[in-house]
């Protein structure tokens, strides 16, 4: 009680709490191919492609992780999940960058929940800026995008589980999303 008081105090008496890195990823750790590391579930609902860790010999910003309906079969929905320790942290906001391909029509939601599920029911969407086609400058790709930042505090104090969702087809919604450098900071 007597931290909450004072944690609750601290922006009266001007105390400024210094941003901390509470999660960082730009894939660059990660080798081609290889799956991610255990702070993601990459579940592949329907469809026979899944995310994967992928870069272009031009990339400014090295690995990134990837998704396309490119060549499937039919349908395709893929999530990739991110597990964050939100626990200690009264603050918290996250900023993702993005970047599409091939763009015809959107197929990458990005949701958050506190409790995952087998179905995904528990996800919520939250609002963040997405590239798209008016992004796309040269040839058929476009530059990262910011997401912009999102405030993720309602987190704060538990699990934070942050779900890219790409659903995508054969017939005309086959954008190839891009997805890097996710990072959350917090007080």
């Amino acid at each position: 009680m007597k931290n909450l008081a004072l944690l609750l105090l601290m922006p009266l008496f001007g105390v400024i709490m210094a941003q901390k890195t509470i999660f960082s990823q730009n894939f660059d750790s990660l080798s081609l191919g290889q799956k991610f590391d255990s702070s993601f579930i990459n579940k592949n609902k329907n469809g026979k492609n899944s995310w994967r860790v992928a870069t272009h010999n031009a990339s400014k910003t090295g690995n990134y992780a990837k998704m396309s309906a490119y060549n499937t079969d039919g349908e395709e929905e893929d999530w990739l999940i991110l597990k964050v320790d939100l626990t200690q942290c009264f603050k918290a906001q996250l900023q993702f960058e993005t970047a599409v391909g091939y763009y015809d029509k959107p197929t990458l939601k990005v949701f958050v929940t506190d409790s995952l599920t087998t179905d995904f029911s528990t996800f919520k969407p939250i609002t963040a800026r997405l590239a798209e086609g008016k992004d796309v400058k040269k040839g058929k790709f476009s530059d990262f995008v910011s997401s912009g930042k999102i405030d993720v505090s309602d987190y704060c104090g538990g699990i934070l589980y942050l779900g890219f969702q790409y659903v995508g087809n054969k017939l005309g919604q086959s954008t190839l999303y891009e997805l890097d450098n996710i990072l959350i900071e917090g007080e």
